[in-house]
Protein backbone atom coordinates (compact mmCIF):
# COMPACT_ATOMS: atom_id res chain seq x y z
CA UNK A 1 0.00 0.00 0.00
CA UNK A 2 2.84 2.41 0.77
CA UNK A 3 4.15 1.87 -2.77
CA UNK A 4 0.80 2.82 -4.30
CA UNK A 5 0.60 5.86 -2.04
CA UNK A 6 4.04 7.04 -3.16
CA UNK A 7 3.07 6.58 -6.81
CA UNK A 8 -0.06 8.66 -6.21
CA UNK A 9 1.89 11.46 -4.53
CA UNK A 10 4.59 11.50 -7.22
CA UNK A 11 1.92 11.60 -9.91
CA UNK A 12 0.28 14.62 -8.32
CA UNK A 13 3.60 16.45 -8.10
CA UNK A 14 4.47 15.70 -11.73
CA UNK A 15 1.03 16.84 -12.91
CA UNK A 16 1.44 20.09 -11.01
CA UNK A 17 4.90 20.72 -12.50
CA UNK A 18 3.65 19.98 -15.99
CA UNK A 19 0.90 22.57 -15.54
CA UNK A 20 3.42 25.12 -14.31
CA UNK A 21 5.67 24.44 -17.31
CA UNK A 22 2.79 24.83 -19.74
CA UNK A 23 1.58 28.08 -18.24
CA UNK A 24 4.94 29.78 -17.84
CA UNK A 25 6.39 28.59 -21.15
CA UNK A 26 9.21 26.68 -19.47
CA UNK A 27 10.17 23.15 -20.23
CA UNK A 28 12.94 22.09 -17.91
CA UNK A 29 12.99 20.59 -14.43
CA UNK A 30 15.34 23.21 -13.08
CA UNK A 31 13.34 26.21 -14.23
CA UNK A 32 12.79 29.16 -11.95
CA UNK A 33 9.16 28.16 -11.31
CA UNK A 34 9.76 24.68 -10.02
CA UNK A 35 10.32 26.24 -6.60
CA UNK A 36 6.61 27.07 -6.51
CA UNK A 37 5.61 23.41 -6.66
CA UNK A 38 8.35 22.39 -4.22
CA UNK A 39 7.15 25.00 -1.74
CA UNK A 40 3.51 23.91 -2.03
CA UNK A 41 4.47 20.22 -1.75
CA UNK A 42 6.46 20.92 1.41
CA UNK A 43 3.66 22.94 3.05
CA UNK A 44 0.57 20.98 1.87
CA UNK A 45 -1.18 20.03 5.16
CA UNK A 46 -2.88 16.90 3.72
CA UNK A 47 0.27 14.78 3.87
CA UNK A 48 -0.38 13.33 0.41
CA UNK A 49 -0.59 16.53 -1.68
CA UNK A 50 -4.30 16.17 -2.41
CA UNK A 51 -4.58 19.98 -2.28
CA UNK A 52 -1.59 20.58 -4.56
CA UNK A 53 -3.28 20.78 -7.96
CA UNK A 54 -6.06 23.01 -6.64
CA UNK A 55 -3.46 25.47 -5.32
CA UNK A 56 -1.50 25.46 -8.56
CA UNK A 57 -4.68 26.12 -10.57
CA UNK A 58 -5.57 29.04 -8.31
CA UNK A 59 -2.05 30.41 -8.72
CA UNK A 60 -2.41 30.31 -12.50
CA UNK A 61 -5.93 31.73 -12.57
CA UNK A 62 -5.75 35.26 -13.96
CA UNK A 63 -9.16 36.02 -12.45
CA UNK A 64 -7.89 35.52 -8.92
CA UNK A 65 -7.06 38.47 -6.70
CA UNK A 66 -3.25 38.64 -6.71
CA UNK A 67 -3.24 39.04 -2.92
CA UNK A 68 -5.02 35.71 -2.52
CA UNK A 69 -3.15 33.45 -4.95
CA UNK A 70 0.45 33.82 -3.78
CA UNK A 71 1.95 30.60 -2.52
CA UNK A 72 2.00 31.86 1.08
CA UNK A 73 -1.64 32.97 1.05
CA UNK A 74 -2.77 29.71 -0.55
CA UNK A 75 -1.01 27.55 2.02
CA UNK A 76 -2.52 29.58 4.84
CA UNK A 77 -6.04 29.25 3.39
CA UNK A 78 -5.74 25.53 2.62
CA UNK A 79 -4.30 24.82 6.07
CA UNK A 80 -7.32 26.52 7.65
CA UNK A 81 -9.64 24.45 5.43
CA UNK A 82 -7.86 21.22 6.37
CA UNK A 83 -8.00 21.94 10.11
CA UNK A 84 -11.70 22.88 9.94
CA UNK A 85 -12.79 19.89 7.83
CA UNK A 86 -14.56 18.18 10.79
CA UNK A 87 -16.79 21.26 11.09
CA UNK A 88 -17.56 21.54 7.35
CA UNK A 89 -20.80 19.72 6.52
CA UNK A 90 -23.43 19.63 3.79
CA UNK A 91 -25.78 21.58 6.06
CA UNK A 92 -23.20 24.32 6.58
CA UNK A 93 -22.51 24.51 2.83
CA UNK A 94 -26.24 24.81 2.10
CA UNK A 95 -26.45 27.63 4.62
CA UNK A 96 -23.54 29.45 2.94
CA UNK A 97 -24.06 28.68 -0.75
CA UNK A 98 -27.68 27.48 -1.04
CA UNK A 99 -29.19 24.16 -2.14
CA UNK A 100 -28.52 24.72 -5.85
CA UNK A 101 -24.76 25.08 -5.45
CA UNK A 102 -22.50 22.20 -6.53
CA UNK A 103 -20.37 22.95 -3.48
CA UNK A 104 -23.20 21.84 -1.18
CA UNK A 105 -23.04 18.33 -2.66
CA UNK A 106 -19.41 17.72 -1.67
CA UNK A 107 -18.16 20.53 0.59
CA UNK A 108 -15.25 18.50 2.00
CA UNK A 109 -13.73 18.11 -1.48
CA UNK A 110 -11.50 21.09 -2.20
CA UNK A 111 -12.06 20.71 -5.95
CA UNK A 112 -15.66 21.76 -5.37
CA UNK A 113 -14.47 25.33 -4.80
CA UNK A 114 -13.85 27.22 -8.07
CA UNK A 115 -11.92 30.11 -6.49
CA UNK A 116 -10.15 31.10 -3.29
CA UNK A 117 -13.10 33.39 -2.57
CA UNK A 118 -15.50 30.45 -2.26
CA UNK A 119 -13.08 28.45 -0.11
CA UNK A 120 -12.57 31.44 2.17
CA UNK A 121 -16.35 31.73 2.63
CA UNK A 122 -16.69 28.15 3.90
CA UNK A 123 -13.60 28.55 6.11
CA UNK A 124 -15.06 31.71 7.68
CA UNK A 125 -18.41 29.99 8.17
CA UNK A 126 -16.78 26.96 9.80
CA UNK A 127 -14.92 29.20 12.22
CA UNK A 128 -18.11 30.98 13.18
CA UNK A 129 -19.80 27.61 13.59
CA UNK A 130 -17.33 26.52 16.25
CA UNK A 131 -18.89 25.87 19.61
CA UNK A 132 -19.65 29.16 21.35
CA UNK A 133 -19.52 27.30 24.60
CA UNK A 134 -15.93 26.29 23.90
CA UNK A 135 -14.98 29.88 23.14
CA UNK A 136 -16.77 31.04 26.28
CA UNK A 137 -15.02 28.48 28.50
CA UNK A 138 -11.63 29.40 27.06
CA UNK A 139 -12.26 33.10 27.55
CA UNK A 140 -13.52 32.71 31.11
CA UNK A 141 -10.45 30.69 32.05
CA UNK A 142 -8.36 33.75 31.27
CA UNK A 143 -9.99 35.93 33.93
CA UNK A 144 -10.28 35.92 37.71
CA UNK A 145 -13.68 36.68 39.22
CA UNK A 146 -12.99 39.20 41.98
CA UNK A 147 -16.59 39.72 43.15
CA UNK A 148 -20.13 38.58 42.31
CA UNK A 149 -23.60 38.95 43.78
CA UNK A 150 -27.11 38.93 42.30
CA UNK A 151 -26.53 42.23 40.49
CA UNK A 152 -22.79 42.86 40.17
CA UNK A 153 -19.84 40.92 38.82
CA UNK A 154 -16.22 42.10 38.75
CA UNK A 155 -13.56 40.32 36.71
CA UNK A 156 -9.85 40.92 36.24
CA UNK A 157 -8.93 39.78 32.68
CA UNK A 158 -5.48 38.22 32.43
CA UNK A 159 -5.63 37.31 28.73
CA UNK A 160 -6.62 39.21 25.60
CA UNK A 161 -9.34 36.61 24.91
CA UNK A 162 -10.90 37.18 28.33
CA UNK A 163 -10.71 40.93 27.86
CA UNK A 164 -12.52 40.69 24.52
CA UNK A 165 -15.17 38.35 25.98
CA UNK A 166 -16.04 40.41 29.06
CA UNK A 167 -15.57 43.69 27.18
CA UNK A 168 -17.89 42.68 24.32
CA UNK A 169 -20.21 45.50 23.27
CA UNK A 170 -17.82 48.24 24.39
CA UNK A 171 -15.24 50.30 22.55
CA UNK A 172 -12.49 49.70 25.10
CA UNK A 173 -9.13 49.58 23.32
CA UNK A 174 -8.18 46.69 25.61
CA UNK A 175 -11.12 44.64 24.28
CA UNK A 176 -10.51 45.15 20.56
CA UNK A 177 -9.71 41.85 18.83
CA UNK A 178 -7.43 43.57 16.32
CA UNK A 179 -5.41 45.43 18.95
CA UNK A 180 -3.00 43.47 21.15
CA UNK A 181 -0.74 46.34 22.12
CA UNK A 182 -3.10 48.25 24.43
CA UNK A 183 -4.08 45.24 26.54
CA UNK A 184 -0.43 44.19 26.91
CA UNK A 185 0.62 47.72 27.88
CA UNK A 186 -2.12 48.12 30.49
CA UNK A 187 -1.57 44.74 32.13
CA UNK A 188 2.18 45.15 32.16
CA UNK A 189 2.03 48.28 34.31
CA UNK A 190 -1.15 47.65 36.29
CA UNK A 191 -4.44 45.76 36.37
CA UNK A 192 -7.81 46.13 34.68
CA UNK A 193 -11.15 45.45 36.40
CA UNK A 194 -14.38 45.15 34.44
CA UNK A 195 -17.44 45.98 36.59
CA UNK A 196 -20.66 44.68 35.07
CA UNK A 197 -24.23 45.44 36.13
CA UNK A 198 -26.15 42.25 35.30
CA UNK A 199 -29.48 44.06 35.70
CA UNK A 200 -28.49 46.69 33.11
CA UNK A 201 -30.38 49.29 35.14
CA UNK A 202 -27.47 51.70 34.59
CA UNK A 203 -28.12 51.89 30.84
CA UNK A 204 -24.98 52.79 28.92
CA UNK A 205 -22.97 52.46 32.14
CA UNK A 206 -23.85 48.80 32.69
CA UNK A 207 -20.21 48.04 31.88
CA UNK A 208 -17.40 50.20 33.19
CA UNK A 209 -13.66 49.57 33.28
CA UNK A 210 -11.35 50.46 36.16
CA UNK A 211 -7.58 50.67 35.61
CA UNK A 212 -5.20 50.82 38.55
CA UNK A 213 -1.49 51.35 37.95
CA UNK A 214 1.24 49.73 40.04
CA UNK A 215 3.10 52.07 42.34
CA UNK A 216 0.73 54.98 41.82
CA UNK A 217 -0.66 55.94 45.22
CA UNK A 218 -2.96 58.52 43.66
CA UNK A 219 -4.17 56.25 40.83
CA UNK A 220 -5.46 59.39 39.12
CA UNK A 221 -8.88 60.68 40.17
CA UNK A 222 -11.26 58.47 42.09
CA UNK A 223 -13.70 58.49 44.91
CA UNK A 224 -13.12 56.84 48.25
CA UNK A 225 -11.47 53.46 47.88
CA UNK A 226 -12.61 53.33 44.24
CA UNK A 227 -9.53 55.18 43.07
CA UNK A 228 -8.06 54.68 39.59
CA UNK A 229 -8.94 55.52 36.02
CA UNK A 230 -12.55 54.83 35.01
CA UNK A 231 -13.94 54.38 31.48
CA UNK A 232 -17.47 53.99 30.15
CA UNK A 233 -18.50 51.65 27.32
CA UNK A 234 -17.43 54.25 24.71
CA UNK A 235 -13.92 54.23 26.22
CA UNK A 236 -14.40 57.78 27.49
CA UNK A 237 -13.17 58.83 30.92
CA UNK A 238 -15.93 59.12 33.53
CA UNK A 239 -16.52 62.58 34.94
CA UNK A 240 -16.46 63.10 38.70
CA UNK A 241 -20.24 63.51 39.01
CA UNK A 242 -21.01 60.35 37.02
CA UNK A 243 -18.37 58.39 38.90
CA UNK A 244 -19.83 59.41 42.27
CA UNK A 245 -23.29 58.22 41.21
CA UNK A 246 -22.00 54.84 40.03
CA UNK A 247 -19.72 54.14 42.99
CA UNK A 248 -22.51 55.05 45.41
CA UNK A 249 -24.44 52.07 44.06
CA UNK A 250 -21.56 49.61 44.40
CA UNK A 251 -21.37 47.37 47.51
CA UNK A 252 -18.58 48.07 49.96
CA UNK A 253 -17.48 44.43 49.73
CA UNK A 254 -16.95 44.90 45.99
CA UNK A 255 -14.55 47.75 46.69
CA UNK A 256 -12.78 45.74 49.41
CA UNK A 257 -12.29 42.78 47.09
CA UNK A 258 -10.80 44.96 44.36
CA UNK A 259 -8.39 46.55 46.86
CA UNK A 260 -7.25 43.15 48.18
CA UNK A 261 -6.85 41.68 44.72
CA UNK A 262 -4.91 44.68 43.40
CA UNK A 263 -2.54 44.71 46.38
CA UNK A 264 -1.82 41.01 45.88
CA UNK A 265 -1.21 41.52 42.16
CA UNK A 266 1.01 44.53 42.82
CA UNK A 267 3.09 42.67 45.41
CA UNK A 268 3.57 39.74 43.04
CA UNK A 269 4.47 42.06 40.16
CA UNK A 270 7.10 43.85 42.19
CA UNK A 271 8.78 40.61 43.24
CA UNK A 272 8.54 38.97 39.81
CA UNK A 273 9.53 41.80 37.47
CA UNK A 274 13.25 41.74 36.75
CA UNK A 275 15.34 44.88 36.63
CA UNK A 276 16.66 45.93 33.25
CA UNK A 277 20.09 44.56 34.16
CA UNK A 278 18.53 41.24 35.17
CA UNK A 279 16.57 41.09 31.94
CA UNK A 280 19.76 41.76 29.97
CA UNK A 281 21.59 38.98 31.79
CA UNK A 282 18.73 36.53 31.30
CA UNK A 283 18.61 37.46 27.63
CA UNK A 284 22.33 36.85 27.08
CA UNK A 285 22.06 33.55 28.99
CA UNK A 286 19.22 32.55 26.67
CA UNK A 287 21.26 33.41 23.55
CA UNK A 288 24.20 31.41 24.92
CA UNK A 289 21.91 28.45 25.65
CA UNK A 290 20.21 28.60 22.26
CA UNK A 291 23.43 29.06 20.29
CA UNK A 292 26.21 27.48 22.42
CA UNK A 293 28.59 27.47 19.45
CA UNK A 294 27.43 30.78 18.04
CA UNK A 295 25.32 31.35 14.95
CA UNK A 296 25.54 33.09 11.58
CA UNK A 297 23.48 36.16 10.67
CA UNK A 298 23.16 36.67 6.91
CA UNK A 299 23.07 40.27 5.68
CA UNK A 300 23.73 42.45 2.66
CA UNK A 301 27.26 42.98 3.98
CA UNK A 302 27.83 39.24 4.16
CA UNK A 303 27.67 36.66 6.95
CA UNK A 304 28.34 37.76 10.53
CA UNK A 305 29.16 35.38 13.36
CA UNK A 306 27.18 36.08 16.55
CA UNK A 307 28.29 34.83 19.95
CA UNK A 308 27.19 35.48 23.53
CA UNK A 309 29.71 36.04 26.33
CA UNK A 310 28.68 35.57 29.93
CA UNK A 311 30.10 34.12 33.13
CA UNK A 312 33.57 33.97 34.65
CA UNK A 313 36.08 36.22 32.95
CA UNK A 314 33.52 38.72 31.69
CA UNK A 315 32.80 41.88 33.65
CA UNK A 316 29.28 42.02 32.27
CA UNK A 317 27.30 39.83 29.85
CA UNK A 318 27.34 40.98 26.25
CA UNK A 319 26.82 39.85 22.67
CA UNK A 320 29.35 40.38 19.90
CA UNK A 321 29.26 39.89 16.15
CA UNK A 322 32.26 39.57 13.85
CA UNK A 323 33.05 39.14 10.17
CA UNK A 324 35.87 36.92 8.93
CA UNK A 325 36.13 38.76 5.64
CA UNK A 326 37.68 41.87 7.15
CA UNK A 327 38.59 43.33 10.51
CA UNK A 328 35.14 44.27 11.71
CA UNK A 329 32.90 43.70 14.67
CA UNK A 330 29.64 44.77 16.19
CA UNK A 331 29.32 45.15 19.92
CA UNK A 332 25.84 45.08 21.41
CA UNK A 333 25.77 46.70 24.83
CA UNK A 334 22.37 45.91 26.31
CA UNK A 335 21.14 48.33 29.01
CA UNK A 336 24.54 49.97 29.43
CA UNK A 337 24.60 50.85 33.14
CA UNK A 338 27.31 53.49 32.59
CA UNK A 339 24.83 55.54 30.57
CA UNK A 340 21.45 54.53 31.93
CA UNK A 341 18.68 52.35 30.60
CA UNK A 342 20.11 52.19 27.10
CA UNK A 343 20.32 49.55 24.40
CA UNK A 344 23.40 50.46 22.41
CA UNK A 345 25.10 48.89 19.40
CA UNK A 346 28.45 49.98 17.98
CA UNK A 347 30.18 48.96 14.77
CA UNK A 348 33.89 49.51 14.22
CA UNK A 349 35.40 48.11 11.02
CA UNK A 350 38.56 48.60 9.02
CA UNK A 351 38.45 48.01 5.27
CA UNK A 352 41.21 46.85 2.91
CA UNK A 353 42.48 50.43 2.59
CA UNK A 354 42.94 50.63 6.39
CA UNK A 355 40.13 53.17 6.59
CA UNK A 356 37.95 52.85 9.67
CA UNK A 357 34.19 53.16 9.75
CA UNK A 358 32.43 53.68 13.06
CA UNK A 359 28.66 53.60 13.48
CA UNK A 360 26.61 53.70 16.63
CA UNK A 361 22.92 53.35 17.43
CA UNK A 362 21.20 53.61 20.78
CA UNK A 363 17.68 53.77 22.13
CA UNK A 364 16.40 54.85 25.55
CA UNK A 365 14.08 52.47 27.37
CA UNK A 366 10.58 53.83 27.79
CA UNK A 367 11.04 56.45 25.09
CA UNK A 368 8.76 56.85 22.09
CA UNK A 369 11.63 55.68 19.91
CA UNK A 370 11.94 52.49 21.96
CA UNK A 371 8.23 51.73 21.65
CA UNK A 372 8.43 52.28 17.89
CA UNK A 373 11.57 50.14 17.54
CA UNK A 374 10.65 47.13 19.70
CA UNK A 375 7.18 45.67 19.90
CA UNK A 376 5.26 42.54 20.76
CA UNK A 377 7.31 41.53 23.79
CA UNK A 378 7.22 42.20 27.51
CA UNK A 379 10.37 43.68 29.01
CA UNK A 380 9.39 42.33 32.41
CA UNK A 381 8.97 38.69 31.36
CA UNK A 382 11.80 36.21 30.84
CA UNK A 383 9.96 33.31 29.20
CA UNK A 384 11.67 31.62 26.24
CA UNK A 385 9.00 32.82 23.82
CA UNK A 386 9.37 36.41 25.02
CA UNK A 387 13.17 36.27 24.79
CA UNK A 388 12.89 34.76 21.30
CA UNK A 389 10.66 37.66 20.26
CA UNK A 390 13.15 40.18 21.65
CA UNK A 391 16.03 38.40 19.86
CA UNK A 392 14.21 38.55 16.54
CA UNK A 393 13.56 42.26 16.91
CA UNK A 394 16.95 43.21 18.33
CA UNK A 395 19.24 41.11 16.13
CA UNK A 396 17.32 40.08 13.03
CA UNK A 397 15.62 43.42 12.59
CA UNK A 398 17.23 46.37 14.38
CA UNK A 399 20.94 45.43 14.26
CA UNK A 400 20.59 44.03 10.76
CA UNK A 401 18.67 47.03 9.43
CA UNK A 402 20.68 49.78 11.11
CA UNK A 403 24.18 48.32 10.77
CA UNK A 404 24.67 45.12 8.80
CA UNK A 405 22.54 46.25 5.84
CA UNK A 406 23.78 49.83 6.07
CA UNK A 407 24.90 51.03 2.62
CA UNK A 408 28.23 52.30 3.99
CA UNK A 409 28.97 48.94 5.60
CA UNK A 410 28.03 47.06 2.42
CA UNK A 411 30.27 49.32 0.36
CA UNK A 412 33.23 48.97 2.73
CA UNK A 413 32.83 45.21 3.01
CA UNK A 414 34.09 44.74 -0.57
CA UNK A 415 32.83 41.15 -0.68
CA UNK A 416 33.50 38.62 -3.39
CA UNK A 417 29.75 37.84 -3.31
CA UNK A 418 26.88 40.29 -3.76
CA UNK A 419 23.92 39.58 -1.46
CA UNK A 420 20.27 40.39 -2.00
CA UNK A 421 17.05 39.85 -0.09
CA UNK A 422 13.37 39.79 -1.00
CA UNK A 423 10.84 41.18 1.47
CA UNK A 424 7.27 39.95 1.78
CA UNK A 425 5.58 36.58 2.22
CA UNK A 426 5.46 35.46 -1.41
CA UNK A 427 8.51 34.29 -3.34
CA UNK A 428 10.41 33.14 -0.26
CA UNK A 429 12.21 30.39 -2.20
CA UNK A 430 12.79 32.37 -5.40
CA UNK A 431 16.42 32.20 -6.58
CA UNK A 432 18.12 33.19 -9.82
CA UNK A 433 20.94 30.92 -10.99
CA UNK A 434 23.28 31.70 -13.86
CA UNK A 435 23.11 30.75 -16.61
CA UNK A 436 19.31 30.57 -16.61
CA UNK A 437 17.63 27.65 -18.34
CA UNK A 438 16.66 28.32 -21.94
CA UNK A 439 13.03 29.32 -22.26
CA UNK A 440 12.58 30.36 -18.64
CA UNK A 441 11.17 33.75 -17.74
CA UNK A 442 14.55 34.73 -16.29
CA UNK A 443 16.35 34.05 -19.58
CA UNK A 444 13.66 35.61 -21.74
CA UNK A 445 13.31 38.79 -19.66
CA UNK A 446 17.01 39.48 -19.06
CA UNK A 447 17.91 38.99 -22.72
CA UNK A 448 15.04 41.26 -23.74
CA UNK A 449 15.92 44.04 -21.27
CA UNK A 450 19.63 44.06 -22.13
CA UNK A 451 18.80 44.38 -25.84
CA UNK A 452 15.84 46.71 -25.30
CA UNK A 453 16.41 48.91 -22.22
CA UNK A 454 13.46 51.04 -21.17
CA UNK A 455 10.77 48.61 -22.27
CA UNK A 456 7.73 47.86 -20.09
CA UNK A 457 6.24 44.59 -18.86
CA UNK A 458 3.38 44.93 -21.34
CA UNK A 459 5.83 45.32 -24.23
CA UNK A 460 7.79 42.26 -23.07
CA UNK A 461 4.62 40.17 -23.08
CA UNK A 462 3.64 41.31 -26.55
CA UNK A 463 7.11 41.11 -28.12
CA UNK A 464 8.39 37.91 -26.50
CA UNK A 465 5.50 35.90 -25.05
CA UNK A 466 3.16 36.87 -27.90
CA UNK A 467 0.22 37.59 -25.60
CA UNK A 468 -1.28 40.48 -23.69
CA UNK A 469 -0.22 40.95 -20.11
CA UNK A 470 -2.90 40.31 -17.47
CA UNK A 471 -2.70 42.50 -14.33
CA UNK A 472 -1.26 40.49 -11.44
CA UNK A 473 0.29 37.81 -13.67
CA UNK A 474 3.82 36.77 -12.62
CA UNK A 475 3.82 39.39 -9.84
CA UNK A 476 6.03 37.21 -7.64
CA UNK A 477 8.61 36.74 -10.39
CA UNK A 478 8.87 40.41 -11.35
CA UNK A 479 9.05 41.52 -7.74
CA UNK A 480 11.79 38.98 -7.06
CA UNK A 481 14.00 39.76 -10.05
CA UNK A 482 13.82 43.49 -9.29
CA UNK A 483 14.68 42.83 -5.62
CA UNK A 484 17.66 40.77 -6.76
CA UNK A 485 19.11 43.76 -8.60
CA UNK A 486 19.46 41.80 -11.84
CA UNK A 487 16.84 44.05 -13.39
CA UNK A 488 16.10 47.62 -12.34
CA UNK A 489 12.59 49.05 -12.55
CA UNK A 490 11.96 52.74 -13.05
CA UNK A 491 8.55 54.39 -13.12
CA UNK A 492 7.82 56.73 -15.99
CA UNK A 493 6.80 60.31 -15.31
CA UNK A 494 3.15 61.16 -14.82
CA UNK A 495 0.22 59.20 -13.47
CA UNK A 496 -0.53 55.79 -14.92
CA UNK A 497 2.87 55.38 -16.61
CA UNK A 498 4.15 51.80 -16.54
CA UNK A 499 7.43 50.67 -15.01
CA UNK A 500 10.35 50.55 -17.42
CA UNK A 501 13.07 47.91 -17.08
CA UNK A 502 16.82 48.40 -17.28
CA UNK A 503 19.97 46.44 -16.48
CA UNK A 504 20.24 46.24 -12.70
CA UNK A 505 23.20 47.00 -10.41
CA UNK A 506 23.70 43.29 -9.64
CA UNK A 507 23.46 42.04 -13.23
CA UNK A 508 27.24 41.64 -13.66
CA UNK A 509 27.60 39.86 -10.31
CA UNK A 510 24.80 37.50 -11.38
CA UNK A 511 26.55 36.69 -14.67
CA UNK A 512 29.77 35.99 -12.77
CA UNK A 513 27.95 33.59 -10.42
CA UNK A 514 28.56 35.90 -7.46
CA UNK A 515 24.96 36.81 -6.60
CA UNK A 516 23.47 35.12 -3.53
CA UNK A 517 20.10 35.45 -1.86
CA UNK A 518 19.94 35.74 1.93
Amino acid sequence: MSGLRNILIEGRIEDAKNLIRKHYLVDEEGSDYMYLVDYLVDKDPSGNNKYLMWMVKRMLDDNEDTRDNTEGALIELVTDFHELLPKISNALAVKVFGTDSDISISPKNIDSYPTTHFLQKIVDAAREHESRKQVEVQAKSGADKVYEDKRWVVVRPDTKEASCYYGAGTKWCTAMKTDNQHFDNYTRDGRLYYIIDKSRDLGRYYKVALYRKFGDQRNDHGTGSFNGQWFDEKDERLGTDTLEVITALLPQQLSTNIDKDFKNEEDNAVTEFPSHEEFAEKFVEWVKRKYPNGTIIESLSGPWALQAFIGEGYEKPYIAMSSRKYEGYVNIGIFDDTIGDIIQIDLDMTDKYDETLRLSERVQLGSIEFDETFWNFNLETVTDSNLQSFYNQLIKWWVKKELLDNSEVVERADLDTTYWQHYGHSGRSLKFHYPPRKGTMTQLLTDYVIKNPGKTRQEFYRDVLKREHTPGHNTTFFGGIISSGIIRGERGKGRGRGMKFYKGPNYDAWKEGKLKRI
